[in-house]
């Protein structure tokens, strides 16, 4: 996913998604987005395990010399946080372990980037 619609501050990722399943409204956070019928956090779940295969394509690549650029992943992520800091403090908690996870997958790429381009 790419960042560009967003920076122009009229669709999210999420809203992307609703609009390639047939969806058309934003729910609030905390309630369905894109009219799927899946709640916030599990969305955001869905969204954050994209992420991750991203940045492990991301990670192949580098390991094999190819140039990535990783923009889209950055947006991604500030979106990903950005949706979680506006759930309900209960389900946002359930974030956590995914957003670890999401840390360590960046982690990791890091020190392949730095391993690799010194």
């Amino acid at each position: 996913m790419n960042g560009k619609a967003r920076r122009g501050g009229s669709h999210t990722p999420f809203d992307q998604d609703a609009r390639l399943h047939g969806g058309a409204q934003r729910g609030p956070p905390g309630s369905t987005l894109g009219g799927l019928g899946t709640r916030a956090p599990d969305r955001l779940v869905i969204y954050a395990g994209r992420l991750g295969r991203t940045l492990a394509v991301a990670r192949a690549l580098v390991i094999s010399r190819r140039a990535i650029d990783l923009e889209g992943v950055q947006d991604g992520v500030g979106m990903l946080c950005a949706q979680t800091l506006d759930l309900p403090l209960a389900e946002a908690r359930l974030m956590l372990p995914v957003l670890r996870e999401l840390l360590a997958q960046v982690d990791t790429l890091s020190a392949v980037l730095r391993s690799c381009h010194g």
